[in-house]
């Protein structure tokens, strides 16, 4: 489970960096359309994004690189009389890097595991993200401006992760406001926020969460039999 989760989490990162950067390149203008606040949250929600996912990744194949920076923040907090019973975080420490080991040998050339895991993560974020596109044309939107409504979502999807949960759906339907008013074609931009919303992240929910009960009930229904 442990493996299973901190792959998802990984490539659900780069998935979501790679189609912020795609759209980010397909229309450079995008960017500059936006305000100085919108602006901040995009640029805070890549980096955060990146430094994350590096260090995932530096948890799975160089594990001892984070136990030497941790020890490095475990002097400067001693320094600054803010860390107490150094020695029970010590032994945390140690035994998370041990679990993360037994996660890298689990997943250690399972290239194609792994590429798989990347492919359906691009393929979920890209369908969550041409929802907004699709609710721009069913409500007879141009379908010129439909590639650069993805890329306006795209961006602004990034954006939406600088901020954690539950601030983030603000930020997110703030900048998707934002973003879809940068595009002169859209009329009523909070109308088509709130609609594509209640669609790509509600129905989401939803959809998961039936999935995973019908699993629970599927499992325990096996158990009994």
């Amino acid at each position: 489970a442990t493996v299973a989760l901190l792959v998802n989490l990984v490539m659900y990162s780069i998935a979501l960096m790679v189609i912020g950067a795609f759209c980010a390149f397909s229309f450079p203008d995008l960017f500059g359309l936006m305000p100085i606040p919108a602006k901040l949250l995009i640029l805070a929600g890549y980096l955060s994004m990146f430094f994350l996912t590096v260090v995932f990744i530096l948890l799975l194949i160089k594990e001892r690189i984070i136990y030497q920076i941790a020890l490095w923040g475990f002097d400067l907090l001693e320094k600054l009389h803010l860390l107490h019973k150094r020695e029970k975080y010590e032994k945390k420490l140690v035994d998370l890097l041990v679990e993360y080991r037994q996660c890298s040998d689990q997943i250690k050339g399972k290239h194609g595991m792994l590429f798989k895991a990347f492919l359906c993560n691009v393929l979920q974020r890209a369908s969550q993200i041409s929802v907004t596109m699709f609710c721009y044309l069913s409500i007879g939107g141009e379908l010129d401006n439909a590639a650069r409504l993805f890329c306006v979502q795209g961006i602004l999807a990034v954006g939406a992760n600088s901020v954690p949960v539950p601030g983030s759906m603000g930020v997110s339907d703030y900048l998707l406001v934002q973003g879809l008013s940068s595009i002169q074609a859209v009329s009523h931009a909070a109308n088509l926020e709130l609609f594509s919303r209640g669609i790509s992240f509600y129905l989401c929910t939803v959809i998961c969460g039936i999935s995973v009960i019908y699993a629970y009930f599927k499992r325990k229904t096996k158990r009994s039999l």
